[in-house]
Parts: C-alpha cells; sequence; structure tokens
C-alpha cells in the first residue's frame, strides 16, 4: 500500500487542532517515524489552512527537513567511520553497522542500538560540518543552531544566508517557532510576560518582523495587542499606573503609525490628575515643516515682515481635559519664535517667546493672527534651548518662559488650538508635553 493511501486513511483521525496535531508528530518523530513521512503527513494536514497557522507550521517543516538532511550525513559520516571507536549520541564504543535512521556500536562488548530520532537536535552536527558533509552557514545549520537551544546563533546564522529568499525561508522557520510559543504564553494568560520576551529579541528587528509576509507583525497587531490592552483595562480600575505601564510597551511591539496614534490616546485615559504627558511629535501634521526623526524643523527663509507658522489642532486628549501645554525649543538661527495658545472663534491668542536680537522673554496678546493688541519683555539669559509654558492655576493662566513668568491671565474658555509663530531663520521643535486637569 502506498504512502498516500495510508496517509488517506490516517487523516480523518487527525487531530484538528494545531496543538494536538504537533504534539502526535512529536511524539511519532521521537519513536522513529521518518521525516519525510512525517513531512508529508504534515503537508496532507495544513493543506487548506489559513496564513497564520501556515507561518506556525514554517518552524515544523523546516525541522523535518534540516533534520532528514542531518540524518542523511549523520549515516554517511559514520560509514566513513565503520570499525572505528568513536564517541556519538552520548556513547562511546566500536561503529558496526549504520543504516539510514540507526547505527549499531559495539560498547565494551554489548551491542548498543542508536536511534538518531532520539538524538538531540545538534548532534553530529559538529562533525558533518567538520567533514564537508553539509556546507557551512547553511539554512540546516541555522535551524538546528535554534531547535538546540542556541538562538542567537542560529539568527546570526540565517541572517547571512544568500539569496535573500533562502534567508526569508530560515528567519520565517524561527518566528514560526516563537509564534508557536507565543501561543501558549496566550493561552496560560502569560501576557505581560509574552509582550517583555517579544520586545526584548523579536520585535525590535525589522528583518524579523517582516519574515514570511510579515507574520510577526500581523500576530503583534492582531492578537497580542487585544490582549494586552484587556489586561490593561482590568488593571486601571484598581491601579492606573500599572496598566500605563503595560501599555507603554507597545511601541517596543510595533512601529505601526495607525497603532501608535491609538496607543497615545489610550495612554491619555491612564494619564493621572496634574500629571504632564509628552505628545508623539511625528503624528503632529507636518504643514511647512519637517520632522527629523526626534524634533520639527522650523525654518522661515523668507526675508520680510511675514513669519511662518506651525499649527497644532489636534492632541491625544481633549482640549477641555488639558491644564497645561509647555514646548521645549532649541533657538539655533531664529531671530522670533513663540508659541500661542489660542482661544474663542475666530481664535484670539496669548503669545509667549524668545527674541534672540533682543535677548528678551516676549509676551503679547493677539485679536487674531495678525493684530497685536499688547506686548510686554523681560530679559532672560542667553541660552541654546529654551522651554515655554502654559498652566492653569485655578482660574488663570501663568504664561513663562523656563522660570520666568511673563503674565497671569484669566481663563475664561478652555484653549483650542497652540501656534508656533518663527521669522528669519532656523529653530526646532524638540517637546510638546500637555498636563491633565
Amino acid at each position: 500500500m502506498t504512502l498516500a493511501i495510508l496517509l488517506a486513511f490516517a487523516l480523518p483521525q487527525a487531530p484538528d487542532t494545531l496543538p494536538a496535531f504537533l504534539a502526535q508528530l512529536e511524539k511519532d518523530r521521537t519513536s522513529g517515524t521518518a521525516p519525510a513521512e512525517l513531512l508529508a503527513r504534515l503537508e496532507a494536514w495544513a493543506k487548506g489552512k489559513p496564513p497564520d497557522l501556515q507561518a506556525r507550521l514554517a518552524w515544523n517543516r523546516a525541522y523535518l527537513a534540516s533534520t532528514q538532511v542531518l540524518n542523511a550525513h549523520r549515516a554517511e559520516w559514520l560509514k566513513r567511520n565503520l570499525g572505528k571507536s568513536l564517541s556519538f549520541g552520548g556513547v562511546t564504543g566500536v561503529v558496526r553497522d549504520v543504516k539510514p535512521d540507526r547505527a549499531l556500536f559495539d560498547v565494551a562488548g554489548k551491542e548498543t542500538e542508536i536511534l538518531f530520532a532520539s538524538l538531540s537536535p545538534d548532534s553530529g552536527l559538529a562533525e558533518v560540518l567538520r567533514d564537508g558533509l553539509l556546507a557551512a552557514k547553511s539554512p540546516e545549520e541555522a535551524i538546528l543552531q535554534f531547535a538546540a537551544g542556541r538562538p542567537d546563533i542560529a539568527l546570526a546564522l540565517a541572517r547571512k544566508l544568500e539569496p535573500a529568499a533562502t534567508r526569508d525561508r530560515a528567519l520565517a522557520s524561527l518566528v514560526g517557532h516563537e509564534l508557536q510559543a507565543a501561543d501558549r504564553s496566550m493561552e496560560a494568560g502569560k501576557i505581560r510576560a509574552l509582550a517583555d520576551e517579544l520586545a526584548a529579541g523579536w520585535t525590535k528587528h525589522a528583518d524579523l518582523m517582516d519574515a514570511g509576509q510579515g507574520a510577526l507583525r500581523q500576530f503583534v497587531e492582531a492578537e497580542l495587542l487585544e490582549k494586552l490592552y484587556g489586561e490593561a483595562d482590568k488593571i486601571a480600575a484598581r491601579d492606573r499606573k500599572a496598566a500605563r505601564k503595560l501599555i507603554d510597551l507597545v511601541p517596543s511591539l510595533t512601529k505601526s503609525k495607525y497603532v501608535l496614534e491609538d496607543l497615545e490616546r489610550r495612554q491619555w485615559k491612564l494619564v493621572e490628575r496634574n500629571q504632564w504627558h509628552p505628545v508623539r511629535l511625528e503624528f503632529l501634521p507636518p504643514g511647512a515643516s519637517t520632522f527629523s526623526g526626534s524634533a520639527f524643523v522650523l525654518e522661515d527663509k523668507a526675508d520680510g515682515a511675514e513669519a511662518s507658522t506651525f499649527d497644532v489642532n489636534d492632541l491625544p486628549g481633549p482640549w477641555k481635559e488639558i491644564s497645561g501645554f509647555r514646548a521645549k525649543v532649541r533657538v539655533g538661527t531664529m531671530e522670533v519664535v513663540d508659541m500661542r495658545l489660542g482661544f474663542d472663534v475666530p481664535a484670539k491668542y496669548h503669545a509667549v517667546g524668545i527674541d534672540t536680537v533682543l535677548q528678551k522673554a516676549v509676551y503679547a496678546f493677539f485679536q487674531s493672527r495678525l493684530e497685536m493688541s499688547g506686548k510686554e519683555s523681560k530679559a532672560v539669559p542667553k541660552r541654546p534651548e529654551y522651554e515655554i509654558r502654559f498652566e492653569l492655576e485655578k482660574d488663570l493662566w501663568k504664561m513663562s518662559v523656563d522660570t520666568v513668568v511673563m503674565k497671569m491671565a484669566r481663563a475664561t474658555q478652555d484653549p483650542m488650538q497652540i501656534l508656533f509663530v518663527y521669522h528669519n531663520g532656523k529653530c526646532e521643535l524638540l517637546s510638546l508635553d500637555i498636563r491633565r486637569k
């Protein structure tokens, strides 16, 4: 009876779930079932299964195929040493006979059979590499090193593979192993431990996140984050700080703009009263400015009376929930830069900034963007960076540059806009923080 017919009979009894199927596969492997048969069984079971399951099976495919290759080389190496005494598979003796899946040793006059399936994944690997039976830095070497518990070595080997398709298949198989481990952690409810593990060794590497058509990224964004946020929601009822620490792991798990924008709003909900919260600058609409990766570069190239502007209209939290704004600015070559807090429709502005020509901090009130109705200034030390602050204290807005208070003004409405205005030169917006009421 052919193998295909045997499999056809066997498949109706095959386990329905991935863990059960893999457990049966491993049981049969360690009992001596040939890797070729196990691979055929795997392919038959996997036919028509969804992509997320195929991504997990990438590990088993690669491991069985690598074991099949190593077994052939184990047998060849042992045949080269027939009649010789050597150590192999935890025994030392004379090689008497070699089969495709086992070898017979004479150990102190006693026949001892070693089944290749009973060996550790890397048993004999060093020997076949040394004798040139298996090429060094091969996919098989990477897979077997990983199976033997040496992930750093395995990843280093996999990353050196060429061509790129071979490298991706090797990395995808390692990701498949991690996805299976992640499933077990999720099932056990070890969400925080799983997030920590992935952040420490997997998600920070772009090649691992991209491998196998982004299987790890899809798992993180479609499955893990839902669980992580669920855990945070449970914790938040009794400990908002602990919940915040949990979701603060998200940027180390994914760089997705959509996810991180959503995260900002979730983080704001967990900010305590009077606590400052940093705004992610990269999500602010750039307008005519440029985001450098860590700061907004604000440049006014026009040598004239009209200044350039940078508008901030959307923040992680509602404006009515905010009681403070602070921005750190590196003045660079800019002559004048100010931060304006807008109220009402049409907007009126309180403005606080730095005049680097006069070396003064300046306050002004604007009835509109252009109509200034009052101006005050105070001398400040010359520094490369300044912090401009608007802080609500009872019913007054306190406006400062560093520790120099420029104005106290009555708060009659919630703010609705931040406007940076800069003239003649280049400066950088280094940070923007908001404080919860």
